[in-house]
């Protein structure tokens, strides 16, 4: 994975009774917000916890006063079904470091905040070699890497995730789609969701009963990545698969050590200039499936632990 921020202990953390935080002493909550081993969580669909499914506060996921992001009657903006993505629905969510589970927190994952997020779509795999080489037969796409631990060019591995690319190969492939790279807190949104968990699959330890690591021998022994949507159960409570590893993902933002201090609350895109791009996850040949962890590299720079998925915007 490119780089990442060193850690840290101790913590900002958050008020007692909001989503993502510690429970009142008696088990309760604020507003619709539920209590769960000590955690105030969401189980109501409803990402603002005032019970109205928008996540905003205001009743209507597209802003003309129905209360309906979509049309559908539902007002989630998750209308459309689209083969191969999961619509991730909109409502607010707490992004960053949870201190509450986790101990082990980059100092570029701080203050741990809310965010609320519009629906959108992303894929339910990250992009496997072999659509990726055919972007490059259509002359949309150019070649990624070879050789070493990249994936292209190796028998067996074309339902493998496509590595050793740079984000701006990353980029034109998702255009090439008809899409985009998710931002930085829409990628967090869909591998966490709203209970402030360290993990896609939740707080248990990453082993490779969850997530593509190097649990001692590069990914779970194999030495190399795995096919895409290996080890389900490590899957995010939306159901997207190998957030926490396999490859790390490209996502769209800038890198700033200090943008969760400005970051705005409402569908933050990342700072508007930088020096380097953002990847998010774990990798094959790594132990960091924490969902909170950053890392960057120049946007031209390729690896053999870095990979992709795409999004869309949801209706709306």
């Amino acid at each position: 994975m490119p780089a990442t921020e060193g850690s840290r202990g101790g913590a900002t953390g958050c008020e007692s009774g909001n989503l993502g935080c510690a429970c009142f002493p008696n088990d309760s909550c604020l507003d619709a917000l539920e209590c769960i081993d000590g955690l105030c969580v969401d189980l109501s669909g409803d990402g603002d916890g005032d019970g109205d499914g928008d996540g905003d506060g205001d009743g209507d996921g597209d802003g003309d006063g129905d209360g309906d992001g979509d049309g559908d009657g539902d007002g989630d903006g998750c209308g459309e079904t689209i083969e191969g993505m999961i619509c991730i629905p909109p409502g607010l969510y707490e992004m960053g470091c949870n201190s509450l589970v986790d101990d082990i927190c980059g100092d570029d994952e701080w203050p741990y905040h809310p965010v609320t997020i519009r629906a959108f779509y992303v894929d339910l795999d990250e992009v496997m070699t072999n659509d990726y080489e055919a972007c490059v037969e259509d002359e949309f796409c150019t070649a990624s890497e070879m050789g070493g631990g990249c994936n292209v060019g190796i028998d067996g591995r074309s339902e493998h995730p496509i590595n050793c690319v740079t984000w701006v190969q990353a980029t034109n492939y998702c255009l090439w789609q008809g899409k985009r790279l998710p931002s930085e807190a829409e990628w967090e949104k869909a591998a966490r969701g709203t209970d402030g968990r360290i993990f896609p699959w939740g707080n248990d330890p990453e082993s490779c009963e969850f997530v593509v690591i190097d649990d001692g021998v590069p990914g779970c022994g194999t030495g190399s990545t795995m096919p895409v949507g290996s080890l389900p159960a490590g899957s995010s409570v939306y159901e997207v698969r190998n957030m926490g590893g396999n490859v790390s993902e490209w996502v769209n933002d800038w890198y700033d050590v200090g943008y969760y201090g400005v970051s705005p609350d409402d569908d933050p895109v990342g700072p508007e200039s930088g020096t380097y791009r953002v990847a998010r996850g774990g990798a094959w040949k790594e132990l960091g499936a924490r969902v909170s962890r950053r890392g960057w590299s120049f946007a031209e720079y390729n690896f053999d632990t870095v990979g992709f998925r795409c999004a869309r915007d949801g209706a709306g």
